[in-house]
């Protein structure tokens, strides 16, 4: 098993587009993604849901820098709690360094501006 310390030290030197999918698109991708959900049960967990945004796993590893620097302990191989606010901390700090990446952070926000009710926090679940 690969520890995340050493995978998410930093970007690579090789960037790759941050690409942000929707369920209908997953069967040309595959199942090594992360899951966008509006909320998470723990005591009844589901999983690819159809109103989720889906992040491929090199794309959240590319954000392993500035999500590490606001969670200390992010969950990346389950599931994490992330309130609009500690997102926004990770949008800053990203587009501080890496400004062509407003397309995934305008996605996400998008998304969370279509939510069926007003959110205050979301759920990334883990591969």
């Amino acid at each position: 098993q690969i520890h995340h310390r050493n995978l998410f030290k930093g970007p690579r030197r090789k960037r790759i587009a941050l690409r942000l999918m929707h369920f209908n698109e997953m069967e040309q991708h595959g199942h090594d993604v992360y899951e966008f959900a509006y909320g998470y049960d723990e005591s009844s967990p589901q999983h690819w849901r159809t109103d989720s945004l889906y992040v491929d796993a090199e794309s959240l590893w590319e954000l392993g820098p500035y999500l590490n620097r606001v969670f200390p302990a992010f969950a990346y191989y389950g599931p994490q709690r992330v309130t609009v606010e500690q997102w926004k901390a990770v949008r800053e700090a990203c587009l501080e360094k890496e400004p062509t990446r407003r397309a995934f952070f305008d996605g996400v926000e998008q998304w969370l501006v279509e939510s069926p009710e007003p959110r205050c926090d979301f759920w990334i679940l883990g591969v």
